[in-house]
């Protein structure tokens, strides 16, 4: 029982370290493409970041208001306005609306 125990072990370990060493030289060609093509990737993805950063500034026009009721808040929505800030103006309250222009 040993030595069959002991005769596979001997026959299987230097067929396992043989599949071993050809997988890592078929998967070497594979590493590497793989590795180009993330490197191209992430090189035209910040590129492209880049451009758009250079030429694109969001630039705004603001609006504000005081004691507005629901339907002027929602029309003033409905026109692209935005709601940036409310501040309490003594009893009342003061609205600060942007939208890009």
């Amino acid at each position: 029982m040993d030595n069959c125990l002991f005769l596979y072990i001997v026959n299987i370990v230097p067929l396992a370290t043989r599949r071993t060493a050809s997988m890592k030289l078929l998967n070497r060609p594979v590493a590497v493409v793989i590795a180009l093509f993330l490197v191209v990737l992430l090189t035209w993805t910040a590129f492209s970041q880049l451009q758009k950063g250079q030429t694109q500034h969001p630039v705004w026009e603001y609006h504000d208001g005081a004691n507005l009721q629901i339907k002027e808040l929602n029309d003033l929505g409905a026109q692209g306005w935005e709601l940036t800030t409310i501040v309490p103006y003594g009893t009342d309250y003061y609205y600060v609306f942007k939208r890009r222009q």
